[in-house]
């Protein structure tokens, strides 16, 4: 039937005998391809800076990638990729980009705007080319500080890893990320990034804690210090960077 695209329409040759005239012709694809932008008032860094595009489909119809170099100085920069020509794909475009804290670390296009929910991507259809399917890196929420143990108190052999997590007040999402102390360390600096603000969200910040040391499960950052309710901890504004979050890992009675 030709050349195909999916693996497992593939015409399997046996490994008992030679084979000849298994000829293959490069196929075509559809293409889609767009502008990705920083930031308005946002530009690229001396050496410009690259951003991964992909396009990925739910039913298997395959992936596509490229990347879009924005010039020093400039806005903005283009890419082009191709894609299988399935019919019945739905394709959802995102970037990646991980090497600046300013910004989100990935973004799904919208017809409406960038968008961080993967759930909010615009599918495109398989069945054409799409031009104009542009992507703005989106501007990062950064949450950063130091975790401490107690006073006088080192890190094990092995390390000491636990969790910070960050919890949209009023909603049923929070982002987390692993953190560790380092052997024989009494603290370490942290930064996380979440994706803009949802108008009016606030936000909660504890640590959560699983190993065998004495430490409770749980601590909430406080302005008066870490507590281990969470009805006293100190809710943060969206929108915002917020520097200097510390907690320090709280002990119990035993």
């Amino acid at each position: 039937a030709g050349t195909q695209w999916q693996s497992d329409q593939a015409t399997l040759l046996s490994g008992e005998t030679n084979h000849s005239d298994i000829n293959l012709t490069l196929l075509t694809g559809n293409t889609i391809s767009g502008t990705v932008f920083l930031p308005p008032d946002h530009f690229a860094p001396a050496g410009g800076l690259s951003v991964s595009v992909s396009a990925s489909d739910d039913i298997g119809s395959g992936y596509g990638s490229t990347s879009a170099f924005i010039e020093g100085g400039q806005n903005s920069g283009t890419y082009t990729m191709t894609v299988p020509p399935d019919a019945n794909a739905m394709w959802r475009v995102s970037y990646s980009y991980w090497d600046s804290e300013a910004y989100y670390s990935n973004g799904y296009y919208n017809q409406n705007g960038t968008t961080s929910n993967y759930l909010q991507a615009t599918l495109l259809s398989g069945t054409e080319s799409h031009n104009n399917i542009n992507l703005t890196l989106l501007l990062a929420q950064v949450f950063n500080g130091t975790v401490t143990l107690p006073q006088g108190q080192k890190a094990p052999a092995g390390d000491l890893t636990f969790q910070l997590n960050v919890e949209v007040v009023n909603a049923w999402s929070s982002y987390g990320r692993s953190f560790t102390i380092p052997e024989g360390e009494a603290s370490t600096t942290y930064s996380i990034k979440l994706p803009p603000a949802e108008a009016g969200a606030t936000y909660r910040l504890s640590y959560s804690y699983y190993g065998s040391e004495p430490y409770l499960r749980n601590g909430y950052y406080s302005t008066t210090g870490t507590q281990w309710r969470s009805n006293l901890a100190s809710l943060l504004p969206g929108g915002i960077t917020h520097n200097n979050l510390d907690l320090t890992l709280l002990t119990g009675s035993t």
